[in-house]
């Protein structure tokens, strides 16, 4: 609770965030109960950017949510989560294709912010997938400041991009 992730680097080194939790290349975390809450993740530039306040997932990782609370986080994008694929010249090849996926079947995504882009709560972007059977995402809120020219296309709750991203919801 109450991480910072700042990123400074140059235009060469893009996509990465996740002042709680970041996960990349294939791993799986499973989110049963506790907090991931008050977390944020400041820097973005058009180039560099630190996304997803709470949790970052890249490169074909996996976020199980079953209960619990994602609380209180903030980013530029993707307040409480973003999920994404992102090439870089060490990872761009057919292992990391996909971007990473959520399976949310409870728990709580509340009270988050995105600064500046899309998804207050949940930043479903470029090949990213989200599997939402159960659980809560409410009283998130998205381009906050909005002060940059990057843009902002709602989605105060769940954000899915027009790259290839994919959410399924059943009740």
């Amino acid at each position: 609770a109450g991480n910072e992730a700042y990123f400074s680097g140059t235009p060469s080194n893009e996509g990465y965030g996740g002042a709680g939790v970041f996960m990349a290349g294939h791993c799986t975390v499973n989110v049963t109960g506790g907090y991931i809450t008050n977390n944020n993740c400041s820097e973005y530039t058009q180039r560099t950017f630190c996304n997803g306040g709470g949790a970052f997932i890249v490169w074909s990782s996996t976020l199980n949510i079953q209960g619990g609370y994602l609380t209180g986080n903030a980013g530029p994008g993707g307040g409480a989560i973003m999920t994404v694929r992102i090439t870089h010249d060490v990872f761009d090849d057919a292992q990391y294709a996909e971007g990473g996926k959520i399976y949310m079947t409870g728990g709580f995504v509340s009270g988050n912010a995105s600064h500046v882009k899309e998804g207050g709560g949940i930043s479903i972007d470029g090949y990213g997938y989200m599997s939402l059977t159960g659980g809560y995402v409410t009283n998130n809120r998205a381009g906050v400041t909005n002060s940059s020219t990057f843009g902002d296309w709602g989605g105060g709750g769940i954000f899915v991009s027009d790259h290839h991203a994919l959410l399924y919801v059943e009740n």
